[in-house]
Order: C-alpha cells, then structure tokens, then sequence
C-alpha cells in the first residue's frame, strides 16, 4: 500500500557558508531538516519558537578526520545532541547511519530508518 503524506516541500534560496547553508526565512517555513549544519540549528530554535514539529535527517555513517572532525564532534556534544534530542522525529538514510547515531552519538530519541526515495508510480504518469 503507498502512504500518501499531506505536506508541502519548500525549497528555500540559501546563501552557502564554508559548506554550511544559511537561510534566514528558515524562521518562516515548515521544518524538515538533514543533518548538522548551521541551518539545522536554526530551524531547531526556530521550530521551538514558532512550535511546529521538527523531522531531523541524518545520513552520517563516520565522523571525518582533522579539524572538520574535531569541529563536528565539540558540536556532537553540544548544540547537535540539543537537535538529536529535541526533534519531534529523527530519521536516518539507512540502517548503518541509525546503527552509527546510537552507537557513537548515543541519540536517545527513537530512529526511524527511512532510505530515500522517489514515487515511482507519480514519476510516469
């Protein structure tokens, strides 16, 4: 049976920051938000503020090495295990990526695995 979800996708114009997109009307939108970057932060607090539910993605299967990695893991410990913990639902790409949040992030929010994917069905029609 497909699920049908009623919700609408909005693509939000970013400006791209040392690899980290920064979106102001990110306070103005629905939330559904992958991984760590700044705009993740934002759309948490944001999401608290204007109090609607928040869907985090992750698909992080390692941590990197050097100062991206040292960078990533102060924030694993801080500002991300807020998000982690925080989100109404927190999705992960595939099961190595859940297996690596429980096991290294120690997320206590339950993970759901949700590969992604495309409606093959609306596609060819």
């Amino acid at each position: 049976m497909l699920a049908v979800y009623n919700f609408k996708v909005e693509y939000l114009k970013c400006v791209d920051f040392a690899e980290n997109p920064i979106a102001p009307q990110v306070f103005f939108t629905t939330f559904y938000w992958g991984d760590y970057p700044v705009m993740c932060h934002f759309a948490y607090f944001a999401s608290k503020l204007r109090k609607i539910p928040l869907t985090l993605t992750t698909e992080r299967t390692y941590t990197p090495k050097g100062f991206k990695g040292i960078a990533l893991r102060l924030l694993d410990h801080t500002f991300n295990k807020i998000v982690r913990n925080g989100v109404d639902v927190y999705t992960a790409h595939c099961t190595a990526a859940r297996r690596y949040c429980i096991e290294n992030l120690e997320a206590r929010k339950n993970i759901i695995t949700m590969p992604p994917s495309i409606d093959i069905f609306s596609a060819f029609s």
